[in-house]
This record gives structure tokens, sequence and C-alpha cells, in this order.
């Protein structure tokens, strides 16, 4: 099973044993977003067509990895979800998806396009609540814990238990 991750450089969300092969990972710093956060006070208060504007060139980025690795399931964390949903609603991923630490930004096509291939996993949360299937509320954890990072090998179990 061929993954694709889509990982923010500035959150931690997964753990892996080794270096992820860079031909399977792109990296996102974001630092487009720095201007806008500071405009809007932080990234969960930017409207949603703003953010869209900000990451067109990661989307071609991640496009283009899609079209070169032809993965089974893509993974992102954190402010890569934005380019992920951006992926979908372009109709260049139609593939499963593994969202993690999704950030809580109204999308008006999140929940009919990935209805029943979207796996939503949280860093903060214990383990044993850390799997839904469902969107996290608009409305984040005021206090979110730490991140503890996911094993890239848990990734894998919840795909092959929720996909296959």
């Amino acid at each position: 099973m061929t993954t694709l991750f889509l990982l923010d450089r500035a959150g931690h969300s997964i753990s892996f044993d080794t270096r992820p092969d860079p031909a399977t990972a792109v990296w996102f710093d974001f630092q487009m977003l720095d201007l806008p956060s500071l405009k809007f006070g932080s990234i969960d208060s930017i409207p949603i067509d703003e953010l869209t504007y900000y990451v067109k060139a990661d989307v071609k980025t991640a496009s283009r990895m899609i079209a070169d690795l032809r993965p089974k399931v893509v993974v992102s964390t954190g402010r890569a979800c934005l380019v992920h949903l951006e992926l979908i609603a372009t109709n260049e991923w139609r593939g499963n998806n593994v969202m993690i630490d999704y950030p809580g930004v109204s999308c008006g096509y999140t929940e009919s396009l990935l209805k029943d291939k979207t796996i939503y996993l949280s860093s903060t949360e214990s383990p044993d609540s850390m799997l839904a299937l469902k969107p996290p509320k608009e409305t984040p954890d005021p206090s979110p814990g730490i991140p503890r990072g996911i094993g890239k090998d848990q990734i894998d179990t919840y795909v092959e238990q929720h996909f296959y």
C-alpha cells in the first residue's frame, strides 16, 4: 500500500520509526500564512477563501506528487489538511484520506466529499479516544494537549481496518 504524506513542518503529529522516504512525503512550511495570521489573529480566523488562495502553490506540488506516486491513501497533518482538502475539491484526489490534527476551519464541501473515505485523528487526545470518523467540531478545544505523535504503524493499522 502506497501512502503519500502531506506534512505541516510546524506540527509534529506523526512519529516515524525511520525518516519518511522523501518520495512519499511533502513538507510544507506555510510561511505565506504568517502575514494573514497576523492580520486575522490566528490561522483559525482566516476566511477559507483567503486560505485557499495562499495554499495554491502547495496544492500544485502535492498534485505532482500524487501523479508521480499514485498512492492508495493520502495522510495530511495540521495546516497541510488545507492542501489535502483543495486536492479533493479540485478532483485531483478521490482516494482514501487520513487527516491528523485537522484545523477547525469551515469548508462547505468536506462532509459530502469525504464521507466514508476519511479518518480523522488527533495527536492531542488519549490513544483510546483518538480515532474519529467524523470531522472535529468547528470550535476547537481551547486548551488542546501537547501533540504526542501518532506512530506511522498505528496509522497503517487504522487504514487497514477501515478501508480494506
